[in-house]
């Protein structure tokens, strides 16, 4: 019945002036249905609503689970490196017997890394909650500027030692506060050294010291660098205690520094934030009360000297240990042993490594940065390299992907060592053009037996290609960027080669190469310097003529630059094992 009463309802309105007009009657059968209507629009509201904010809450969920997962994946990666060293060093130990300076020295760089693993210890218990206790004598009074700028004094010597100049300024010279020397000093040095992995060679980093003009019981902390920067999206969360460093595709670090800055702070009843501008620069900013409550003016005699935790003397321990204990062998002209090119920053790392290779049969060098690497290797290209692909700047990727955009050094094979085991990383490696990919903590004979195949395989390259023919097609012999290479100076050399002045200096100069770049490559891909490829190919073409054409043998010897024919004939006897002569009486040779 209300349905039909509806029906006659709308039937039944009356069009004045081209609008409907209701009759009243009918307006409570309506209402009904209004409210229905209402009540399930309502209803679709509150649901859409729910599910919104269901939809945002798994997203949150997700993306804390992802920061945790990559947090812990990080945390792994940090304890590979000290593992890999005490694993190694122990066992070459025991292999070896060793006694004197070189156990010595083996067991402090155990020790150093023991300690750095029981860093990485007591900074997780940072991130997971630990709560330092506040010993009421470990607060000081007394010149807080003073005390500063001698943290930053200690920091200068490893600042110098990585090309970056630290400026400590204060417009006042006297702010007495009350401070927590051991905890001031732990948050200085991380920041600082925050600052100093962001930073380029040759740059400034700024320690400022400065009163609050509005609030004059306060007093801030400036660490400025005009480095790389911190990308926008992470910026918010470079505190967050699960927040790992991945900008632009690097290795993601865990940022445990800023964690335990941030928790020490708080510990100082005080306030830390940070403004970054991507490829600008980063300002870390503290903010602290002034105080002079907490200790009597008996405890500020003197500052404290040694604190419990300062990773910076770690830092230093162990960029100090190849200096004290290993000297890094140099580069000689006629040095017969295969020359390998380790990049690595962790000093500790790279004695592992020379342990593991014989010096009467290898010459390791050893830098510590992407560009010393790539300069080295272009004045003395290497037989080998062997790259750290967790560097905190430019990495062992990044130096492969140089050598491979290199004519000169595309044909050198790299092995990448790298803290990450994952299929998504041996992918990348492999994309990258490296020829080997070992995860730590590696066995020493894994990284030795790698380095030895590869070195087999190029110097068989060479000895095939020693026995064909300079100009013929080896395609299944050469890999082919290195055969564009030669095919490149056999050009040169062909287009040049009635010229009698033509020498390997301007073979080189031809190739936008130093002469000792040249001879180096060519003996790694050809088997032989400068002098004895050009007088090769010369060679060459002189048999071509001699078997093509019936010219005299100066006339020939005039095609190839050489006008003395005594000497041509010497050379040309040498190379084939037949004067000129007979090489042109020899049976098959066609004369056209």
């Amino acid at each position: 019945m209300q349905s039909k009463n509806a029906v006659s309802f709308v039937l039944t309105g009356i069009l004045v002036n081209k609008r409907i007009i209701f009759s009243p009657d009918n307006m409570a059968l309506l209402m009904p249905y209004l409210i229905i209507i209402l009540l399930l629009a309502a209803t679709a509201m509150i649901l859409l609503v729910m599910l919104m904010q269901r939809n945002r809450t798994l997203q949150r969920l997700q993306q804390s689970e992802k920061l945790r997962t990559n947090f812990f994946q990080g945390l792994v990666h940090e304890f590979r490196s000290p593992l890999n060293i005490i694993q190694g060093l122990s066992r070459h130990l025991q292999e070896e017997n060793q006694t004197g300076n070189n156990a010595h020295s083996y067991l402090e760089a155990i020790e150093r890394q023991g300690k750095i693993l029981n860093d990485l210890a007591n900074r997780m218990q940072v991130v997971t909650g630990y709560e330092t206790t506040d010993a009421p004598d470990a607060w000081k009074h007394g010149n807080i500027v003073a005390f500063l700028e001698m943290v930053a004094e200690s920091f200068l010597l490893y600042s110098r030692k990585k090309g970056v100049e630290l400026v400590f300024f204060s417009e006042e010279t006297q702010i007495e506060t009350d401070f927590h020397p051991s905890y001031l000093q732990q948050i200085l040095q991380l920041l600082l050294n925050k600052a100093l992995e962001s930073s380029c060679e040759g740059s400034r980093i700024f320690l400022i010291v400065e009163r609050q003009r509005r609030d004059q019981k306060q007093f801030t902390i400036k660490v400025v660098d005009h480095g790389k920067g911190i990308n926008r999206k992470e910026l918010p969360y470079v505190f967050d205690p699960f927040y790992c460093n991945n900008v632009k595709g690097e290795s993601a670090t865990i940022e445990t520094g800023l964690v335990l800055s941030k928790h020490l702070v708080s510990q100082l009843h005080g306030s830390i934030r940070v403004n970054s501008s991507e490829g600008k620069g980063t300002t870390f900013s503290i903010q602290l009360p002034i105080r002079n409550d907490k200790v009597t003016v008996s405890s500020s005699v003197r500052f404290p000297q040694v604190v419990p935790f300062d990773p910076l003397k770690e830092i230093i321990e162990t960029e100090m240990v190849m200096a004290d204990n290993a000297d890094n062998p140099v580069i000689h002209e006629n040095d017969p042993r295969e020359m390998i090119l380790l990049m690595e920053e962790n000093n500790d790392t790279a004695l592992y490594i020379h342990t593991l290779f014989n010096r009467d049969r290898y010459n390791l060098l050893t830098v510590p940065r992407c560009d010393m690497a790539h300069e080295l290797a272009l004045k003395t290209p290497p037989g080998i390299v062997i790259a750290d692909g967790n560097i905190s700047q430019k990495n062992g990727l990044d130096l492969c992907r140089l050598f491979r955009s290199s004519p000169l050094l595309n044909h050198i094979p790299v092995v990448i060592l790298s803290a990450r085991n994952g299929l998504e990383d041996r992918l990348e490696a492999l994309q990258s053009g490296a020829d080997a990919y070992l995860s730590k903590p590696f066995r020493g004979e894994e990284l030795r037996l790698q380095v030895e195949k590869l070195l087999e395989s190029r110097n068989l390259l060479r000895e095939k290609y020693q026995r064909a023919h300079p100009v013929n097609e080896v395609k299944d012999e050469l890999e082919s960027q290195q055969l564009d290479f030669l095919r490149q100076v056999t050009d040169i050399i062909h287009r040049e080669i009635r010229n009698p002045e033509f020498s390997p200096k301007m073979l080189a100069d031809e190739l936008a190469m130093s002469l000792s770049q040249l001879n180096r490559r060519l003996n790694s891909v050809a088997g032989k310097p400068s002098s004895t490829y050009i007088l090769q190919v010369k060679m060459a073409h002189a048999k071509k003529i001699l078997a093509s054409q019936h010219k005299a043998i100066g006339e020939v010897a005039a095609e190839c630059g050489i006008y003395d024919v005594n000497y041509f004939s010497r050379i040309f006897k040498k190379h084939t094992g037949v004067t000129p002569t007979q090489y042109q009486r020899l049976p098959g040779i066609s004369k056209g």
